[in-house]
């Protein structure tokens, strides 16, 4: 019940966002970014669609790095939760493991 009201909340807040946010008063940016946050505060999958925009987009990525490195104390963790992984060699890792192959080649 909890996390329905929180998604409602969050909903609000990024409708709300959107509407305020060509206005000269400055409310619709961090409305957005407060609904974002709770969503991803409360949501796995949310947080992996945005792992995944930033793996692909280095503006994206850019942009979420400098807001981590100046967000206070639980706001900076919830958006490095969304960092792309990074294997050993430095590459960014997908997170699709490729399909296991028997060895055996298909014969024609």
């Amino acid at each position: 019940m909890l996390r329905i009201a929180i998604w409602c909340v969050a909903a609000v807040m990024i409708v709300l966002g959107l509407i305020t946010l060509p206005l000269p008063i400055p409310t619709g940016v961090p409305l957005l970014a407060g609904g974002t946050m709770l969503i991803l505060a409360n949501s796995r999958a949310a947080t992996r669609w945005l792992r995944q925009r930033r793996r692909s987009n280095g503006h994206i990525n850019g942009a979420f790095a400098w807001i981590e490195a100046r967000a206070p104390g639980r706001l900076g963790r919830i958006i490095r939760r969304s960092r792309p992984r990074i294997d050993v060699s430095g590459a960014p890792q997908d997170v699709r493991k490729p399909a296991a192959t028997s060895g055996a080649s298909p014969e024609h």
